[in-house]
């Protein structure tokens, strides 16, 4: 049966979503959970994956898109609609004169992709364009990290703690911190990271972050291919590699997507299962 429901953006509806396929490691069928977060932003798809019963994640989509020049589409921003179908969820919305939009969220077997879509409706050409998309595990309680020390980073060719590299160099008072990614922009060129300001002075060698589950089994994570960033929030735990996107000009339509894996494992696993560069994490 191939079924789907529209659900506006209120109410804790939940609909069962199974993708047959091969989990990570081993053959199985994943089966998802997914709805919409009657606490969060609009933009919020909480979920659960069934061999994790109660552990919440959380899909922010995006929560703010910006450019070197401006704020393209503010902080919540109403959905007027979200999708809901077997293996995706999705919502579009139009600013006139300014927007196009369509935030999706593929569920598949082994990868979550979070895709945005946009369509410059301005007379100018967006440069440094970036769709600031949260990947969140503060109710998930088998991961959540108020410590930091179990939230990762790769950087000098090893995963490092957030802990240990604000040990090394305290970013501020703030809790939302950005890293910049060897080779990518910084992110104060960008609108999002002056609107949030705080910037680690060490790089990532990769658009990449993952958190380990406390009892060392499970490893979440995201990345993205092309990324503009590497942010975390130590407030409400959650990590984000947003990708960058070319330049779009005027009448122009461009997608990018960040990718999230929740797998069995270690670090090395979701290293190797996201394709990573050999050298993020070390050898």
């Amino acid at each position: 049966m191939n079924t789907r429901t529209l659900l506006r953006a209120a109410g804790p509806i939940a609909l069962w979503i199974s993708v047959n396929g091969c989990a990570s490691p081993g053959h199985q069928q994943r089966s998802y959970t997914v709805y919409l977060d009657p606490q969060g932003q609009e933009q919020t798809i909480a979920f659960e994956i069934a061999a994790l019963p109660g552990e919440v994640f959380k899909i922010v989509i995006p929560e703010i898109i910006t450019d070197r020049q401006e704020t393209i589409l503010e902080w919540n921003h109403k959905v007027p609609q979200w999708d809901i179908g077997q293996d995706h969820a999705s919502w579009h919305c139009e600013v006139t004169s300014v927007i196009r939009m369509t935030a999706g969220i593929v569920f598949g077997p082994e990868v979550i992709e979070a895709r945005v879509k946009m369509t410059n409706l301005t007379d100018r050409t967006w440069e440094l364009a970036n769709a600031f998309t949260c990947f969140a595990f503060y109710a998930a309680a088998l991961f959540d990290n108020p410590e930091l020390d179990r939230i990762l980073l790769p950087v000098d060719d090893q995963w490092q703690s957030v802990a240990d590299l604000f040990a090394e160099t305290d970013p501020g008072p703030k809790p939302h911190t950005f890293f910049r990614v060897k080779g990518g922009p910084n992110p104060r060129d960008m609108i999002v990271g002056r609107r949030v300001h705080q910037l680690h002075p060490r790089m990532v060698d990769s658009g990449a972050a993952c958190v380990v589950s406390k009892d060392g089994r499970w490893v979440a994570g995201t990345y993205s291919t092309r990324p503009a960033y590497v942010f975390c929030d130590r407030r409400e735990r959650c990590i984000h590699a947003n990708p960058l996107y070319d330049p779009i000009g005027p009448r122009e339509t461009a997608v990018a997507s960040t990718y999230i894996r929740i797998m069995r494992g270690s670090v090395a696993d979701f290293q190797k299962a996201a394709g990573l560069p050999p050298n993020t994490g070390g050898p």
